[in-house]
């Protein structure tokens, strides 16, 4: 059955103060490969493999490689290394990670944003 698209989208506007009618804005959506919950694109640290095969917090959120998102906590980090999850995500092969740096790269990234 074909949706009438026009009553789509008309039920999704809203009114604002200034009485224009605004669509809602689409927020997306990630899981964390730590803790497996769903939350907003902006609320997690993604990590991303470069093309050397090399592990590194992405800062622009739009790096080419293969990404994952993780949140910005470390028991979220420590439950990714223990599971291999962070392996899985980005298909690399198993125990060839090195978590010491990607661990020190996530620390700094939650400083920071813990002092803004």
């Amino acid at each position: 059955m074909r949706h009438n698209t026009e009553k789509l989208k008309t039920e999704m506007k809203t009114k604002s103060n200034g009485g224009s009618i605004k669509a809602n804005k689409h927020v997306p959506q990630r899981t964390c490969i730590g803790c497996r919950k769903s939350k907003d694109k902006s609320e997690l640290l993604r990590i991303v493999c470069g093309e050397d095969g090399s592990v590194t917090v992405d800062e622009s959120m739009k790096a080419p490689g293969r990404g994952a998102y993780i949140c910005k906590d470390m028991s979220c980090f420590d439950r990714a290394v223990k599971t291999k999850a962070i392996e899985r995500a980005l298909k690399l092969t198993a125990g060839k990670t090195d978590t010491k740096d990607l661990r020190a790269l996530i620390e700094a990234r939650i400083e920071v944003n813990a002092e803004s």
